[in-house]
């Protein structure tokens, strides 16, 4: 008696699947393993097999044509990379650590892939099949640059575009710590210590880190004709990592260690927090896993904890605590490099202080205006005063010695204040309402862009155009009385007071 299963019933059934798991599920239903292996071979629409990416040992993705695409066809198709920890598998769970989105030039560093090794997908394979198979995206942040972001139709989760903002400040302030750390505690030769933060990314062997730095410390050091160092190796996280998204840091050093004649290395990764289980996978593969308390100390994490919380809520931080700036500038500006990522991120919520202490009602910091037709733009700071007057600033945080262009101004004039105020009128926020636009600057402006600012503040006639340079800033905040601020811009932005 014939056995009456179809593929295209356990598919139905079951959703898409790995071809090994519907073989199994023919098998069970009392075909022999020859019978089954033959009905998929000969399988046709509409069952499809997925092409642009393939699973570990050649195997096959098994979907039904109106299943492609769906919640579950994404769903499945990441539990079978997962499990199988294949390098796309990896590249993955590693992406989903950092919040969705990564900049590209470090995907490299977090995909566990290495550059070119035979037998192994390379690192620009991986991301080229898994756009291919829209699983990853390529977008354009204004704030990060380009970046890699999980795709999916959206059906994988994605950390919003400030949440991933905030995790790489600090990551960042993270790699310039620990650079600067391992200068001091001798684990490295001082001046050979590279990070990613320097330009190119760092590589060592067949992989690209976060920081790498020659070691002349034993038992990494060895002597033979001449003495040949060892190697200090590491990646930042912020977050909490689980053994999932810890399989890419592992799955680099083993590779390395199985290379022929690779020196001796000592590899740390560094996150906010580890599961049991992440300690106890590190524990057996001979890394060490540490947290910023661990390594700097519990001042440094609580700082960075709280510039975390700071940037993810900057309103109420900006309208009521301006005394925490200050903190965070006294204690994280002591790290080499972290200081210019302070200036920048830091300096909206200044500015939003600021207008919210002197002028302010509703006040929104960060975000993003957007229409019905996926126009969008970002904004530093909105004030709005009693439906009267909505202020929109443009803030540039930097060196007192950093100066706007003509191009920067024209750039802010003739888009951003446009789509800005089109969006606005599509949502009928401005009826009746004077509309303000205002760039703020820690810097100079060039004498072309002053020319440019004054011809528009002069011609429109409909919205009202300003803006201060860093002195004018620090004025204000002196004239409004707010002491703690000002004190910041004098001590960490350096700007001189004009009056």
């Amino acid at each position: 008696m014939a056995i009456q299963i179809s593929i295209e019933n356990i598919l139905l059934t079951n959703g898409p699947l790995p071809s090994s798991k519907v073989k199994a599920y023919l098998i069970r239903a009392g075909l022999s393993e020859d019978a089954a292996r033959q009905r998929l071979s000969r399988a046709t629409p509409p069952i499809h097999r997925l092409t642009s990416l393939k699973l570990p040992r050649r195997e096959g993705f098994l979907y039904l044509a109106k299943q492609y695409g769906s919640r579950d066809f994404w769903h499945a198709l990441m539990d079978a990379l997962a499990g199988t920890k294949s390098a796309h598998g990896i590249a993955m769970l590693s992406l989903l650590a950092h919040g969705g989105t990564i900049r590209k030039r470090s995907f490299d560093i977090i995909c566990g892939s290495p550059y070119k090794l035979k037998k192994h997908l390379s690192s620009f394979i991986v991301l080229k099949q898994l756009m291919a198979v829209k699983f990853l995206k390529e977008i354009e942040d204004p704030v990060l640059g380009t970046c890699i972001s999980l795709d999916a139709n959206g059906y994988l989760p994605c950390s919003n575009i400030r949440t991933i903002r905030t995790k790489h400040h600090i990551e960042d302030i993270i790699v310039s710590a620990l650079k600067e750390w391992v200068r001091k505690m001798g684990l490295s030769s001082y001046d050979q210590v590279k990070s990613r933060l320097d330009g190119s990314l760092p590589m060592f062997g067949q992989f690209a880190w976060d920081i790498t730095g020659p070691s002349y410390v034993f038992p990494l050091v060895h002597k033979e004709k001449k003495v040949i160092p060892g190697f200090f190796v590491a990646d930042a996280i912020y977050g909490e990592v689980n053994e999932d998204n810890v399989v890419y840091f592992i799955y680099k050093c083993q590779i390395n260690r199985y290379l022929k004649n690779m020196r001796p290395f000592m590899a740390v990764l560094v996150a906010d927090s580890f599961t049991a289980g992440a300690y106890a996978i590190g524990s057996r593969a001979g890394v060490i896993f540490a947290t910023p308390s661990t390594i700097f100390g519990e001042e440094m994490a609580g700082s960075l904890r709280s510039l975390s919380r700071t940037l993810e809520v900057p309103t109420p931080i900006a309208a009521h605590r301006a005394k925490n700036i200050k903190k965070l500038f006294s204690s994280l500006s002591r790290i080499d490099g972290a200081k210019p990522m302070l200036q920048k991120a830091l300096f909206k919520i200044i500015v939003g202080h600021l207008v919210n202490r002197v002028e302010g009602h509703d006040l929104k910091i960060d975000f993003t205006l957007a229409d019905n037709e996926d126009h969008t733009v970002e904004v530093d700071v909105q004030r709005i005063h009693e439906k009267k007057q909505i202020a929109i600033y443009e803030c540039k945080g930097g060196q007192p010695s950093a100066i706007i262009s003509k191009p920067d101004v024209l750039e802010w004039l003739e888009k951003k204040i446009p789509l800005m105020r089109t969006i606005l009128l599509n949502e009928q926020m401005i009826n009746n309402t004077e509309l303000v636009f205002e760039y703020w600057t820690t810097g100079k402006f060039s004498k072309d862009a002053i020319i440019e600012l004054e011809n528009a503040k002069r011609e429109s006639k409909k919205i009202s155009i300003g803006w201060k340079d860093g002195t004018e800033v620090l004025d204000f905040a002196e004239q409004e009385g707010s002491s703690s601020i000002a004190k910041v811009l004098r001590d960490y932005y350096e700007i001189n007071s004009g009056a």
